[in-house]
C-alpha cells in the first residue's frame, strides 16, 4: 500500500501515518480505539482528519487506461479489498461514458441529416399521414418549434382516443420518415445491441422536423398543412381517406368509454372483433356520444348482473356487447331517440380529433356530437 499524506502539521502528519500503518503480516498496527486515545480525539474526528489530509492506494491495481492506482476509501475497504481484473477508475470510465454517449449523439445527427430535407411534398402525403404529423406538432412542439418533445412528457394533452394508437401514429410518421429522431434525446431513451444497432422508446425520444420540398421551415409545415385543411377542393380530394380516418377515431372513442365504464365497475373485460363490429354498427346509426348512452347503460346492466347472479366478473363483462347489439336493434326498429351523454371529464376530446373534426370539417367536436353520416 501506498501513503500520502498531503498535511504539513506533524500532529496531522502522525495521526494518518498511524491509522494507514501495516504490519509485517498485513494488519494495521493500531486500532481506531487505540489511535484515538493516544491524540484524545474521537472517531469522527480522526476519520476526518484522514479523509482530508490523506490517501491511500493499493499497489495491486491500477487502471489500464491513465495507470492510475485504486483508492482505498478506508480501512474496512482496505480489509476487503479483492484485486479485480481490468477495473477501470471512475474519471476513465466517466470520460468513455462521455466519448460513446457523444460518438452515439454524432450518429443520430448523421442520421437526421440524412433524411432532413425530403424531396417529396406535403401535398402528395395521404390525408392521414399529414393529420398524424399536424396532431404531433400541435401537441408536443417546443415553444420555438426547434424541434418535437418526447410523447410522455406531456401529459395534459392526449394525441388520440387509445396510447396504443399514440404509439402507432409516432411509429408511422417514423416509419415514413416525416420525423426524425433528434440527437438531443436523453440517452436512457435507447438500448444498444452488441451488433451496433439500438432499439429505443418511441415515447421517451424527442423528435426533429424533416422539410419538405414545398415546406422548408416548421412553421411553413403548419402553415401548408392548415391550408389544405382548409381547402374545399382537398376535402372532396380525400373524402375516402377522411371518412375512414374518422370512423377509426370515433370507433377508438368508443373503445376508450367502454374500457372506462367497465374498469369503474371492476369488471374483467377485453375488447375483440366481436365487440368492434357491434360498436361499428351504433356508429352507423348514432354518434358517439349516444353510443356513450348505449355502453353505459349495458356495462351498469353487466355490474347488477354480477351482483345478484354471483357470477364471475368475466362472466358479467361478457354480457356486455349483447346488450348493446340488443339496443341498437330495439332503438333503430322503433325509431327511438337515444340521449347523448357529454364527454367525460377524464374523457377529453384528443388533439387529432380536433385535427379532424374541428380544423378539417369545421365542427365543434362535431365527431362526438353528430353521427357520421350526417357529418362527412
Amino acid at each position: 500500500m501506498i501513503v500520502d499524506i498531503y498535511s504539513e502539521d506533524k500532529e496531522i502528519v502522525a495521526i494518518c501515518s498511524d491509522y494507514w500503518a501495516l504490519g509485517d503480516g498485513g494488519q494495521f498496527v493500531a486500532t481506531v480505539a487505540e489511535i484515538t486515545n493516544k491524540y484524545g480525539i474521537n472517531s469522527a474526528t480522526l476519520l476526518k482528519i484522514v479523509s482530508n489530509n490523506s490517501s491511500a492506494f493499493s499497489e495491486d491495481m491500477a487502471c489500464p487506461v491513465c495507470g492510475e492506482m485504486y483508492q482505498f476509501k478506508n480501512r474496512s475497504d482496505c480489509n476487503t479489498f479483492i484485486p479485480v481484473p481490468g477495473w477501470v477508475c471512475d474519471t476513465c470510465v466517466a470520460e468513455l461514458k462521455e466519448a460513446q454517449e457523444q460518438e452515439f449523439r454524432d450518429r443520430l445527427k448523421s442520421d437526421y441529416e440524412s433524411c432532413a430535407n425530403k424531396n417529396i411534398e406535403i401535398t402528395s402525403l395521404g390525408f392521414r399521414e399529414i393529420a398524424y404529423l399536424l396532431a404531433v406538432i400541435r401537441r408536443s412542439a417546443a415553444e420555438d418549434l426547434s424541434y418535437i418533445l418526447p410523447h410522455e412528457e406531456n401529459r395534459t394533452a392526449t394525441l388520440s382516443p387509445e396510447f396504443e394508437f399514440d404509439i402507432e401514429i409516432l411509429r408511422k410518421l417514423y416509419r415514413e420518415g416525416l420525423i426524425a429522431i433528434s440527437p438531443l434525446s436523453d440517452l436512457d431513451a435507447f438500448e444498444l445491441n452488441n451488433e451496433g444497432g439500438f432499439t429505443f422508446y418511441v415515447t421517451r425520444v424527442a423528435w426533429n422536423f424533416v422539410m419538405f420540398e414545398d415546406a422548408k421551415s416548421p412553421r411553413s409545415i403548419i402553415e401548408k398543412i392548415e391550408a389544405l385543411l382548409a381547402s374545399g377542393d382537398y376535402r372532396d380530394d380525400r373524402h375516402n381517406e377522411i371518412v375512414e380516418l374518422a370512423r377509426e377515431i370515433s370507433l377508438l372513442e368508443c373503445l376508450s368509454y367502454l374500457e372506462y365504464v367497465v374498469a369503474e365497475h371492476q369488471l374483467s373485460f377485453t375488447a375483440g372483433e366481436k365487440t368492434k363490429i357491434v360498436l361499428n354498427q351504433v356508429l352507423d346509426n348514432f354518434s358517439v356520444a349516444q353510443a356513450y348512452n348505449l355502453i353505459w347503460r349495458a356495462a351498469k346492466d353487466a355490474a347488477a348482473f354480477y351482483m345478484r347472479s354471483g357470477a364471475n366478473r368475466k362472466h358479467a363483462a361478457n354480457t356486455i356487447v349483447g346488450n348493446i347489439q340488443r339496443q341498437l336493434d330495439r332503438a333503430v326498429a322503433n325509431n327511438w331517440e337515444v340521449n347523448p351523454f357529454r364527454r367525460n371529464y377524464d374523457k377529453p376530446q384528443s388533439i387529432l380529433s380536433q385535427v379532424l373534426f374541428n380544423t378539417c370539417l369545421r365542427t365543434d367536436d362535431g365527431g362526438f356530437s353528430e353521427p357520421l353520416w350526417k357529418l362527412i
